[in-house]
């Protein structure tokens, strides 16, 4: 079955690359977001977040974002932006499974890619971990480049490793309340003003509360509904947002993940320029508009007319 599988996703990957040849990013995009939204997307004079991200990535083409969007190469900006102490310990980089020693590996570890997303896999008991369909997961994905499925233009020139972490127990997992697993905080003109917190209830139902920099929940929705009751401020949310801050210096948008562990330890997790390939589900629609007047693009759009 899983032979099956990879075998369909390898043939869906070919397609995707004959079709980069024929089909411009320009109208992959606008294509796109016409079928996600039933609505045009402005990119002559855009205004919107997703208006923008969309236009970053047809036309922004800054070495900075494939160099802090690899997963490995970002280790290194981070550790001179704030300190290695927020990056997660790694046990080696591969280029090949093969090269991977599970003997020397601790009982739970975390492989991922470093060129791409979805990839990651979590082992927590190395007595049961099937060594081989993990083996066949990151040798197709090692075989992928996520430019030519997602149009990202910062993922074409990455050249692909595994690394293998440390395996972080996050406080979501182990909390008897509802705790956000995940800070995904939007910096704008290197500021930290909006933070998407990412939650799992024990049932596995997900939610996404949006909060401002004062941790005020805000009126909007990030795909998911909000959790059913009030969640209290961090006491860690002012540190969060001075490193978000920091990494994000000089940047007119990104966005800086961060998470926190059992024992309130903070943890790096990645730099995001195009969040949700500039297709996320922001209801109301007027927000996407507010959000999109929080980013002053640097070069400035000409002609923009909001």
């Amino acid at each position: 079955m899983h032979m099956l599988k990879n075998s369909l996703k390898a043939l869906e990957y070919r397609f995707k690359i004959a079709r980069s040849w024929f089909i411009s990013d320009r109208r992959y995009r606008l294509n796109k977001f016409q079928a996600k939204f039933k609505r045009s997307l402005n990119i002559i004079s855009p205004c919107s977040l997703n208006d923008k991200i969309n236009y970053r990535m047809i036309y922004d083409k800054n070495p900075l974002y494939t160099r802090l969007a690899d997963k490995w190469a970002v280790r290194e900006y981070v550790s001179k932006k704030i300190g290695a102490a927020y990056l997660v310990p790694v046990f080696g980089i591969y280029q090949q499974p093969e090269e991977i020693n599970l003997a020397n590996l601790p009982d739970k570890f975390v492989l991922k890619c470093n060129h791409d997303c979805g990839s990651a896999i979590v082992c927590e008991d190395k007595t049961t971990f099937d060594w081989q369909q993990a083996r066949a997961k990151m040798k197709f994905s090692l075989a992928k480049n996520m430019y030519y499925a997602s149009r990202e233009t910062h993922y074409r020139d990455i050249s692909p490793l595994i690394i293998c972490e440390t395996f972080i127990e996050t406080l979501s997992r182990s909390a008897t309340v509802l705790a956000p697993e995940l800070y995904r905080i939007h910096c704008f003109s290197s500021r930290a003003k909006i933070i998407e917190a990412d939650f799992t209830d024990a049932n596995g139902k997900e939610y996404v509360n949006v909060y401002d920099e004062n941790w005020q929940l805000l009126p909007l929705t990030m795909g998911y509904s909000n959790t059913p009751g009030a969640i209290a401020r961090p006491t860690q949310i002012r540190t969060m947002l001075n490193i978000a801050e920091r990494l994000a210096e000089n940047i007119d948008y990104c966005r800086i993940d961060l998470f926190l562990d059992v024992n309130n330890d903070l943890w790096f997790s990645e730099m995001t320029f195009a969040p949700c390939n500039g297709l996320m589900k922001i209801a109301p629609v007027s927000w996407d508009f507010i959000l999109g007047e929080m980013w002053e693009m640097n070069p400035p759009v000409k002609n923009r007319r909001c």
